[in-house]
């Protein structure tokens, strides 16, 4: 996980006063997607500081091929990058909502996403489509971890995050495993844009005024390693 889905993770729980029992994700989406974690109310950075990846969850075995060269990733599927690449190869949805390759990801996302606001059905079907994918990714993390909240923070949440808000509620409502006993609640961030930045600023903060633990450790009991097996009289 990078430092950008960490920092959206403590910038949510600054402006929504998470407290220590809470349990969350913060669900990132620019070009790629992933996510930053809070156990307990602390950033959860596992052991090298890659835990949420959820882009790279595999939705489909035999998918295209990801950059990080496993195969049918959420990413591959259903990130901004491969929803715009497929959008572009549509000539007729490509001049309907004004796609150019010359122009940026994020630019193109918006325009698809303006596209879809509009009714245009080849732009609602792609969203659709990648709404349907990410909220299962939302789902897997959600009953992996046993989630009481996810946020929905980044650019692309911020310019389509209305597409997505719906389908990831439902699919946690409808097939959440222990939605019986609760269901997470889901909320898209008012400063999904700006996200990274404000966490930045909030880790910042929890390092300098709280004291916070580096991890679990094992008592130092146990430690150390077993005395070997005595030989048999």
């Amino acid at each position: 996980m990078s430092g950008r889905y960490r920092t959206s993770s403590a910038g949510f729980a600054t402006a929504r006063g998470v407290g220590t029992t809470a349990t969350f994700a913060a669900v990132y989406m620019g070009t790629g997607i992933g996510s930053g974690l809070l156990v307990n109310g602390l950033t959860y950075r596992g052991a090298s500081g890659n835990t949420g990846e959820v882009g790279h969850i595999c939705l489909d075995l035999t998918g295209p091929e990801c950059w990080c060269g496993a195969r049918g990733c959420l990413e591959a599927l259903a990130g901004p990058a491969a929803v715009v690449e497929r959008a572009r190869a549509n000539r007729r949805l490509a001049r309907a909502a004004g796609l150019a390759r010359r122009n940026s990801v994020l630019t193109d996302f918006a325009a698809l996403s303006r596209a879809a606001r509009r009714g245009e059905a080849g732009a609602v079907a792609l969203l659709e489509e990648s709404a349907r994918y990410v909220a299962v990714a939302v789902r897997t993390l959600a009953n992996v971890m046993d989630l009481e909240a996810v946020v929905l923070t980044g650019p692309s949440f911020a310019i389509a995050g209305a597409s997505y808000l719906p389908a990831i509620r439902d699919e946690l409502e409808r097939a959440f495993f222990a939605r019986t006993t609760h269901v997470p609640e889901v909320h898209l961030s008012r400063a999904a844009a700006t996200a990274p930045a404000i966490g930045a600023a909030a880790m910042v903060l929890q390092s300098e005024l709280v004291p916070l633990h580096d991890g679990l450790r094992l008592p130092d009991k146990l430690n150390v390693s077993e005395p070997p097996l005595a030989s048999p009289a």
